[in-house]
């Protein structure tokens, strides 16, 4: 099973779309994909409509694509999770079963974090293009691959580049500067979001990907991941 880790320093950064994106683009290929909430703000069960299903328990959203809910939509946000082992036990129990786990992993720095990101082949950082933001992924993607390092794992870091229509022109210029200060093997192609998932049906919200005009863009980033792999 190969594990893809969907993370930043910052919420609100396209973590949750991302990974819904990339899921439902392996599940779409026939891959069979599991994918586990970890953020603390539960948003990828929210979206799917399990916010109150059981923690950890699987939940099956087309054929090839199962949800495992997050562990804190039924705690407070600042319930920590002690240690991985129960993570790491059941990521492994899950690559029995699947081809692709996504990890929706939660915004800020926990002492089980790395362990989680560890189990992962590939970690990607969806960077909006604001200034604050862009400098905030460079300051997490540097941090991730110093622990890499020292960890002795072999991880590939991405940074996935996030714009809006609203703010195209200046987005185009942090764009530039993003890929001034990036080798050009850590950046994807960049991702145009105008919608939100909340504008889709609930009930068919991964059919309706497809709408989002960023779907395309998605598939673009997910190519040329599988080109490094």
């Amino acid at each position: 099973m190969k594990t893809l880790s969907i993370g930043n320093l910052k919420g609100g950064v396209a973590k949750t779309t991302s990974s819904l994106m990339f899921a439902s683009l392996l599940a779409e290929q026939g891959h069979r994909v599991v994918l586990l909430d970890l953020d603390l703000n539960a948003q990828l069960s929210r979206q799917l409509g399990h916010l109150h299903s059981p923690a950890w328990h699987p939940q099956p959203i087309t054929d090839n694509l199962t949800l495992y809910p997050s562990p804190f939509a039924h705690q407070t946000l600042d319930t920590p999770i002690e240690d991985a082992t129960q993570l790491i036990q059941l990521h492994k129990t899950l690559s029995q079963t699947y081809d692709y786990c996504i990890i929706d992993c939660p915004s800020g720095h926990f002492p089980w974090l790395m362990s989680v990101i560890q189990l992962s082949h590939i970690h990607i950082v969806p960077t909006p293009l604001t200034a604050s933001l862009r400098a905030a992924s460079l300051s997490y993607i540097q941090r991730m691959a110093k622990a890499a390092i020292k960890n002795k794992h072999h991880l590939k870091l991405y940074l996935l580049p996030i714009y809006y229509n609203k703010y195209l022109k200046s987005h185009h210029i942090g764009l530039k500067v993003l890929t001034d200060q990036v080798n050009a093997k850590r950046m994807l192609p960049p991702i145009r979001q105008d919608k939100q998932l909340e504008s889709l049906s609930l009930e068919k919200r991964v059919e309706s990907l497809k709408q989002l005009s960023s779907y395309q863009d998605y598939r673009q980033a997910l190519q040329a991941i599988k080109l490094e792999t």
